[in-house]
């Protein structure tokens, strides 16, 4: 290509920084390893055969191409593009993620993100299955084999509405919770798993209100529908306004934290990896 381009043996062996000599053994043995005559000699100059002419053609291509994949490679690998995708709990979506996909976002602002709201089992389950490159969960999975890194503690209280008959009580057990409606997740999140460990015995005899989402349970106890067990973080402004009242029950504690599979990952996984909290 640079004879071709620079119609110049001697040219060519500049750009190269080979001698003469050299470059037109090169051509000569690509000559012999095609059976074509790819160059003629006018002169002093050199020009392509029509046979030349196509093979430099085809050539320039493949260059373009290895270029295209040297220049991809030099863009995942300073994360100039690249794609995340991340998995998190309803809390974590709502009240942990956001932050950390900012501070990402303000080192690598060309990077897609797509995120993945579902229940700490699920989640769990993506992850060791490959489908998610990692999550932002709550409380621990039964997967031995992921990686974890706690993140932050986060703290799990039973609440009602204001004027709600558990709210007049001094003292509230599985026996006082079990008289009145509990609005819950889905079987296998993580709160309901807490839930019955509040209740204990009479967690499946309890009358339930079963809802798919935080949203949606935290606006069911607003309104009156019963009690519900969830994150501190996630009542915190109503706790505030006394729209709702914490029961007294003990609180639970529980880790907020990110989980991956252990095998090296791809630039874009490694550097979200990298700018989490210790």
């Amino acid at each position: 290509m640079a004879v071709a381009r620079g119609q110049s043996m001697s040219r060519a062996a500049e750009s190269l920084y080979l001698t003469q000599s050299a470059v037109s053994q090169q051509v000569a043995n690509l000559e012999a390893r095609l059976g074509l005559r790819l160059l003629e000699r006018a002169g002093r100059r050199v020009r392509l055969t029509e046979a030349g002419a196509a093979i430099a053609a085809a050539a320039e291509t493949v260059i373009q191409s290895a270029e295209a994949v040297t220049e991809a490679a030099r863009r995942l690998g300073t994360l100039e593009t690249g794609s995340l995708l991340v998995g998190a709990s309803p809390t974590a979506a709502a009240n942990h993620l956001p932050a950390l996909l900012a501070a990402f976002l303000a080192r690598h602002p060309q990077v897609r993100i797509r995120v993945v709201t579902e229940n700490t089992p699920t989640l769990a389950g993506l992850v060791a299955a490959g489908a998610l490159d990692c999550a932002v969960i709550e409380g621990a999975t039964d997967h031995d084999e992921l990686v974890e890194k706690h993140l932050e503690e986060d703290e799990v209280v039973v609440v009602a509405a204001a004027g709600h008959p558990l709210t007049l009580a001094a003292r509230v057990g599985p026996a006082e919770l079990a008289r009145h409606r509990y609005v819950g997740r889905e079987p296998g999140a993580i709160l309901e798993r807490l839930a019955e460990e509040i209740l204990g015995e009479r967690y499946e005899a309890t009358q339930k209100i079963e809802l798919g989402h935080l949203d949606a349970v935290r606006g069911a106890v607003l309104a009156g529908l019963g009690y519900a067990v969830l994150p501190r973080i996630s009542v915190a402004r109503e706790l505030a306004d006394g729209r709702l009242v914490e029961l007294p029950v003990p609180v639970r504690r529980r880790w907020i934290s990110a989980i991956r599979r252990p095998s090296a990952a791809g630039a874009t996984l490694e550097e979200f990896w990298r700018l989490l909290p210790p």
